[in-house]
């Protein structure tokens, strides 16, 4: 005979986010307007691309906020994400842990200004260095000037 045990509380070092099944559906719903497909044409493409049939009502109820419980599997997000092109279900997920999600070109240009800003922040570096080497040799051309001129 096997006895239940009763639920341990976990001590966590991070806290675990409440998912936010509206906003998660609410972006579903939104990639689905955006996208100039129908939702058959979705559907099909989600059924494409997870070699498996998915029907409009399957994905009418990913959307549906009415329907909490109605949610993709990860296999079958990342399929509409896909199928619709729209970055809006990532950017709800992402913003769970707070993150952004953005597109390659704004990617692009933020690694850009980082570089740029490592770049200016290397030359600062390497003037500082520059100008104490000088100064240094300076200080030891004139210590050397002294002690030639005692030595005479």
């Amino acid at each position: 005979m096997t006895k239940m045990r009763k639920a341990q509380s976990l001590s966590l070092p991070f806290s675990i986010p409440v998912i936010d099944i509206p906003a998660l559906k609410n972006a579903l719903s939104l990639a689905i307007k955006k996208c100039p497909k129908s939702r058959e044409q979705v559907a099909d493409d989600v059924s494409a691309i997870l070699r498996k049939r998915v029907s409009v009502d399957e994905i009418n109820s990913w959307t549906a906020v009415s329907k909490p419980g109605h949610l993709p599997r990860l296999d079958e997000l990342a399929a509409f994400i896909m199928a619709t092109g729209s970055p809006a279900p990532n950017g709800a997920l992402a913003a769970l842990a707070g993150h952004a999600v953005i597109g390659r070109r704004d990617a692009d240009i933020l690694r850009l200004a980082k570089l740029h800003r490592e770049r200016d922040a290397a030359e600062r570096e390497m003037e500082e260095i520059s100008k104490r080497l000088s100064s240094d040799y300076l200080n030891e051309d004139r210590a050397h000037a002294r002690s030639t001129d005692r030595a005479k």
